[in-house]
Parts: C-alpha cells; sequence; structure tokens
C-alpha cells in the first residue's frame, strides 16, 4: 500500500493565530512564520507526519496491489469522503459505482451482496482509492502543539546555540503529551 498527498492540506492555525501566540504585532516577519506554522504543521500531519493521520482537510490518494479482503482500512484519516475508487482492469482504470460501497468511519467496504472486482495480478498497484481526510477544525491539543514547535522556531533560529553543548533536540515532551492521544500506531 502506497498513499500520497495529492494537494497541500488546509492551514490548521492561521497566521493571526501564530502571530498572537507568538506576540508579534508588526507584518515583517510574516512569511518567516507562515513557514514555520508549514513546517510544524507538515512534521506531525499526513503521510509521512509523525501522527500517522492528516490533520488539516487534504486529498489523498491510496494506491494497492489487489482489494484487501472485503473491507479495508483507508490510512491517514479521519477520512470524510470518498471521491473514487479504481481498479486497474489491462491497461485502462475502471470506476466502481459508488453506489457499489460505502464509508464507515476510515474502513471501505462493498455494500451487501457486491464484492470488489478480482482480476489477475501483472503490477505492483491494481487498485486507487480518491478521499478526502482530516479534520475540519483540527483538536485544540494538537493546535496548542503546532503553536508550542512555532514558538521553538521563532525563538531558536539557530540549531547550535554558541555557548552550549551540540546536541540532538527531541521533540518536546509537552508537544509529545499533547499530540499522543491523535497519533495513529496501525
Amino acid at each position: 500500500m502506497r498513499t500520497v498527498a495529492v494537494n497541500e492540506p488546509a492551514p490548521v492555525i492561521t497566521l493571526a493565530e501564530a502571530k498572537e501566540h507568538l506576540r508579534v504585532d508588526s507584518d515583517d516577519e510574516d512569511a518567516l512564520i507562515t513557514g514555520m506554522v508549514a513546517a510544524a504543521t507538515a512534521h506531525i500531519s499526513g503521510p509521512d507526519g509523525y501522527l500517522n493521520r492528516v490533520i488539516g482537510v487534504q486529498m489523498l490518494q491510496t494506491y494497492l496491489a489487489r482489494f484487501p479482503g472485503s473491507a479495508f482500512r483507508l490510512p491517514y484519516g479521519p477520512v470524510r469522503t470518498i471521491t473514487s475508487v479504481e481498479y486497474r482492469n489491462g491497461e485502462v482504470w475502471q470506476a466502481i459505482d459508488q453506489t457499489d460501497y460505502e464509508l464507515n468511519g476510515n474502513i471501505l467496504e462493498p455494500v451487501p451482496g457486491v464484492s470488489w472486482p478480482s482480476f489477475s495480478l501483472t503490477r505492483r498497484e491494481h487498485v486507487r482509492v480518491l478521499y478526502e481526510a482530516g479534520y475540519e477544525t483540527a483538536p485544540f491539543p494538537v493546535k496548542a502543539a503546532i503553536f508550542l514547535m512555532v514558538g521553538d522556531l521563532y525563538a531558536n533560529r539557530e540549531t547550535v546555540v554558541t555557548g552550549t553543548i551540540a546536541s540532538e533536540v527531541p521533540m518536546p515532551t509537552a508537544v509529545k503529551t499533547l499530540l499522543e492521544p491523535y497519533r495513529d500506531y496501525r
């Protein structure tokens, strides 16, 4: 299974919220702060993020070798909607009618009396599912973790501070504690 982001996620916190958290009144560093928000969000959200889920609303596409049984879990939820389910029929992608499947939480399954199509495997990726995932409004603990990360980035603009012993800096405990209930280990 392989999942890719089709577009950039919706922002979890706005520039105005970040500036309020940082107590910044001028517009001089807007680009820098926007970049820090994006970096902190990317670190925790999406297919490559710490949480193993999407935070801001985003389109994802998952590719599979075959339909794995009658029902299967889509990664990086919460899954909001399914746009399309397709399978490769020779060289052509064939869409499955939306009335033939349903979404239950993050589980995609055919409706009763319908089965997923079968086909001979000639490629690594025969099935693709396009779907929207993420929160309409991110949980406040996740937003708080992003605020803390942005605050750290803003206050510490260098990786090493002169006069200190250099060491690898782990994710701060407060950030991990805030994020832990939202982390998907599956």
